[in-house]
């Protein structure tokens, strides 16, 4: 089943039960997901989707941070709540240990590429929808620091 039936489905079950937290965050999503296959103008990829999905979870988690700073604890609950929601239709998400490997790996086995942003790039394809990509950055970074030694980690 492909994350757009699922989401589908997921919004009329929700649809059904008169869940209204789940029925307006799907439709939303649903709403960004209609947009970029308007923008793209054709139908959207699984990757295409979960790059939206991605966006779309890490413009809530920013606006619940926004939203703590400001003293609002019940709209940042929110958000942090359609986050969740939405990372269910993420597939499983790397651990740190994982992703470090896969750029050490990447490193290793392209010894000539040390510009962070051409490593980032080679390994966003890769790690799609499975790790942030700020996460990915600062491994890199770490990685591609004077003195450090491949072999770690």
């Amino acid at each position: 089943m492909s994350i757009l039936e699922e989401l589908d489905r997921d919004l009329l079950t929700a649809t059904k039960t008169e869940d209204k937290f789940n029925r307006d965050t799907l439709r939303l999503v649903k709403s960004a997901l209609h947009n970029e296959k308007i923008a793209q103008g054709q139908e959207l990829s699984d990757p295409q989707t979960l790059s939206v999905i991605t966006r779309e979870i890490k413009k809530r988690k920013e606006s619940a941070e926004a939203f703590r700073l400001a003293g609002r604890t019940e709209a940042a609950q929110t958000e942090r709540l359609e986050a969740e929601l939405l990372g269910k239709y993420l597939p499983p998400q790397l651990a740190e240990e994982e992703l470090t490997a896969k750029v050490i790996k990447y490193l290793t086995d392209h010894p000539d590429q040390r510009q962070i942003g051409q490593v980032i790039g080679a390994l966003t394809a890769e790690v799609q929808g499975r790790a942030d990509i700020a996460t990915l950055a600062k491994i890199v970074k770490e990685q591609l620091a004077p003195g450090q030694n491949l072999d770690e980690g």
